[in-house]
């Protein structure tokens, strides 16, 4: 079997002198602008009513991350490709994770879609989420980010906004009839983590057939953090490392000592993606695209679990603690048509998806290892209709969701192979969840100055869940909810002059609470445990934003926006008894009870504002700050709201030549303090992973990074790319994780196409 961390350098040369032999050779070389994201008021989005729409257009804020971004970026995975670009933020409790956080909402109230089909499912949870990781960065064409609610467009979950991918489709030959072919490869090797990635894809046009075909894989070694003392951290504090690591040795669990302060060992794993997709254009009028994809990961250990210690000699609280593999299949038939059905534009999406993920533990020197594992199968509908009419746009359509949830668990004793009953983390009688919804969109153009647009949309939702009354005869045998779900939206955009707008948008949203949300069982950290409450309410925001952006042709944009979200009925962790008892026993361990629970109310504010300036024909500077703030209010007293990142953005300079073979970036990445004041001891915050002396009222400090990247085009069509990022090789982690960044990172990686 090969080894491959101590091949992944070998793999990469062999593979660059593949790229470069092969692009020697190419004929027609199709290589895609590799220009950096220029500054595109008029840029057009599609996320934002499921229809082309200018991006100066828009109410809501929205940010593209196009093609050339992404290729630039040359991170490893689609959440870093977030984080890089400096408007969301991500949180890990491993390598192999990621989850985004939009204005103080995160994992089951953000919204995941890629190429128009909901990625959120019954078992979505509301503490971090790696389910974008499932999502291959190397087939993406760009990427939309609407922040806020998002209800009418696309129903549940979008509390804080969707994040919406889009995967790169098939070539047609056009008129002329004759084939085409283009072909991607690129190869990456960072030396932080010692990763390989290795990505190709093929797309064979006809007129009216079109076929592509994509191929990832990535390997990632264990991560190093930086090994500088971050300036903000207090003299008297460290973050958080694994000093200790186990390994299971002729039948018993072993201690060593690691010798690497900043190597976090454990933290490695592999991910491979394939996409495929077939393309039927018979006429002008209309379109069938069949879009099937499929990803898989390696076990992932849940690094911050590992790091746990107890006893006088701080031995490891966990011998085993990991991810099983992160599964996720899904197959998609679009149908596109123009001029039917009384409409200018037709649609229709029907998707099957099946994820599958598991929890697999074992305490220190124990010989009892737990499993858990859930397959969830999703099957979604989702219809769009739109009409043109002088300078009125209607846009009305039908989304429904079938899912189903199947959850089991074991114990396997180690050493003889008997397996035993374990508690499954959801109900293990069965579990489904339902909804149908219809939607109305309208947008009137009044003036060349002033757009009105806005929107509604009802549904219903039924979920039932069935409890093992064996394992907890204290629960009901099942609990059924049928619930309404409304939203709506209305808002204006005004250009007062060429290189001024003005928005104001107001908006509803939900969320429905889902299998997660009241039926599972778990340990959200020790000692406590989460315990179902079937009696639940949806939650729901209204947010009000306002935009003001300058712009000077595509030269200059400075936009700026102010947001207030008004937040009832928000799903949080509250204590409970069971039984009057307020602890009971739980994986052995005396836990606290918690449950999930409607509190009254709860608001968020904040602003961010995005810069970017062509101020020389070859030069561009850029620069982000996000903040937000937010708070529980029960009885009067204000609690802080949890998934609230501090303050976090991004600044930079980069060159791109007048042809287009040189680029280069200098930029840097920041995060505020985390006061320990705005943290919320009973949420999803995380402050025990942060660093040694946090619950002692320091805070998460302040960090920055320096980073610098360039590129050349040594060929027309053959780029290699260089860069080192964390130049300082800064030791800090990002809010709410687990785990620390990288250290000072050097990456090489060459792209070709043919």
């Amino acid at each position: 079997m090969i080894n491959f961390k101590s091949t992944n350098k070998t793999l990469f040369l062999i593979f660059i002198t593949i790229l470069t032999a092969i692009s020697a050779t190419a004929v027609e070389p199709q290589l895609k602008d590799s220009v950096y994201h220029q500054v595109k008021i008029d840029e057009v989005v599609i996320s934002v009513n499921r229809d082309r729409l200018k991006l100066i257009n828009s109410v809501q804020q929205v940010s593209i991350i196009p093609n050339s971004f992404i290729n630039n970026a040359n991170q490893g995975n689609t959440a870093n490709l977030l984080m890089e670009q400096g408007t969301v933020a991500i949180q890990k409790s491993q390598q192999g994770g990621g989850s985004p956080m939009l204005r103080g909402f995160e994992a089951s109230r953000v919204l995941l879609i890629i190429d128009n089909v909901r990625m959120n499912n019954p078992i979505y949870r509301s503490g971090h989420l790696q389910n974008i990781m499932t999502t291959d960065q190397g087939i993406l064409d760009h990427m939309e980010v609407l922040f806020g609610p998002s209800s009418v467009i696309y129903g549940s979950d979008a509390l804080g906004g969707a994040v919406h991918l889009y995967t790169r489709n098939p070539l047609l030959s056009g008129k002329n009839g004759k084939t085409k072919i283009a072909t991607n490869l690129f190869g990456r090797y960072a030396s932080a983590n010692n990763e390989a990635s290795f990505h190709g894809d093929i797309s064979i046009g006809t007129k009216r057939f079109g076929s592509l075909t994509s191929v990832s894989f990535s390997n990632f070694g264990d991560l190093t953090s930086g090994s500088k003392r971050n300036p903000f951290l207090p003299d008297n504090d460290e973050y958080i490392h694994l000093d200790k690591y186990v390994k299971h040795i002729d039948g018993e669990d072993q201690v060593f000592v690691n010798n690497k302060k900043h190597r976090q060992r454990g933290s490695g794993y592999k991910q491979y993606d394939i996409l495929q997709k077939i393309l039927f254009k018979p006429n002008s009028y209309t379109s069938h695209l069949l879009n099937l994809q499929l990803s898989n990961t390696s076990d992932i250990n849940r690094y911050d679990r590992l790091t746990e210690v107890k006893g006088k000699e701080n031995n490891p609280k966990y011998g085993e603690w990991n991810y099983g593999p992160q599964f996720r299949f899904m197959g998609s038939y679009e149908f596109k048509g123009n001029e039917m059905l009384g409409a200018d534009k037709t649609s229709l999406i029907l998707a099957y998806q099946k994820v599958k993920e598991s929890r697999h533990d074992r305490k220190f020197e124990k010989d009892i290892l737990g499993h858990r594992l859930e397959e969830v199968d999703q099957i979604s509908l989702s219809t769009d209709w739109i009409k043109y009419l002088r300078n009125n746009t209607l846009h009305a359509g039908i989304d429904g969701t079938l899912s189903f949830v199947n959850s089991t668990a074991h114990t396997e004793n180690i050493q003889t192979g008997e397996r035993l009953p374990l508690s499954t983390r959801y109900p293990d009688g069965g579990n489904h969840m339902h909804n149908i919804e219809a939607y109305f969109s309208h947008s009137y153009i009044i003036s060349d100055k002033l757009t009105l647009q806005d929107g509604v949309r009802l549904g219903f939702s039924t979920l039932y869940s069935a409890f093992n009354t064996k394992l907890y005869p204290e629960l009901t045998d099942a609990v059924t909810q049928n619930n309404i779900t409304y939203s709506a939206s209305a808002g204006l955009n005004y250009l007062p002059s060429d290189t001024w707008k003005l928005a104001f948008n107001v908006s509803t949203g939900y969320r429905v609470p889902n299998v997660d949300d009241i039926g599972k069982i778990f340990d959200s950290t020790s000692g406590m445990v989460v315990v179902p409450n079937p009696s639940l309410k949806p939650e729901q925001t209204i947010s009000a934003d306002i935009n003001i952006t300058k712009h000077i042709g595509n030269r200059f944009v400075w936009e700026n926006v102010f947001f207030g979200t008004y937040y009832c009925d928000a799903i949080g962790l509250g204590k409970t008894t069971i039984n009057g008892q307020d602890s009971i026993m739980y994986n052995g361990e005396k836990s606290e009870v918690f449950s999930n629970k409607n509190n009254k109310k709860a608001y968020l504010w904040g602003y961010s504002t995005n810069i970017r300036w062509n101020f020389l024909p070859c030069f561009t500077v850029d620069g982000t700050f996000n903040y937000v703030f937010g708070d529980f209010i029960n009885d009067g007293i204000h609690t802080p709201l949890d998934h609230v990142s501090p303050v976090f953005g991004r600044v930079g300079v980069n060159y791109n030549s007048s042809n287009n073979k040189y680029f280069a970036e200098f930029y840097s990445l920041y995060n505020g303090k985390k006061p320990h004041s705005r943290y919320n001891m009973s949420g999803e915050d995380n402050i025990k992973y942060s660093t040694i002396l946090q619950e002692k009222g320091q805070g998460t400090p302040a960090w920055f990074t320096l980073n610098l990247k360039a590129s050349c085009r040594v060929q027309k069509n053959l780029i290699l790319q260089v860069g080192v990022e964390n130049i300082l090789d800064t030791e800090y982690r990002t809010f709410a994780s687990g785990i620390n960044a990288p250290g000072r990172n050097f990456y090489a990686a060459i792209r070709a196409n043919l």
